[in-house]
């Protein structure tokens, strides 16, 4: 993806028994200078590398994950130091939600 004065930030997550939104992260190269992002909607700007084989379905979201999705929205803008919350928030996701 093309950028101007930005370095990709690359991670990794644990996405069993979570629905989560996936966001790109990026930092500055130079501080004193603005960063540019030139997105194109017809290439692809994250990629991911699973570690065993997956199968991949889409599925209609039901009343039940779309209210998960609801309660867990913006929860890293909330608190930190998550993994205190983790137990919390996997009691109240339903069973069969994936």
């Amino acid at each position: 993806m093309k950028n101007e004065n930005s370095i990709y930030v690359s991670g990794g997550l644990k996405p069993y028994s979570w629905i989560r939104s996936l966001n790109s992260a990026w930092t500055l190269k130079d501080y004193k200078k603005p960063g540019k992002l030139y997105f194109n909607l017809e290439d692809p700007f994250m990629s991911f590398v699973f570690n065993k084989n997956i199968k991949l379905n889409y599925m209609e979201p039901n009343d039940k994950i779309l209210n998960y999705i609801q309660q867990s929205l913006h929860i890293t803008a909330i608190r930190r130091n998550l993994k205190q919350t983790y137990k919390n928030a996997i009691s109240r996701r339903p069973k069969k939600l994936l």
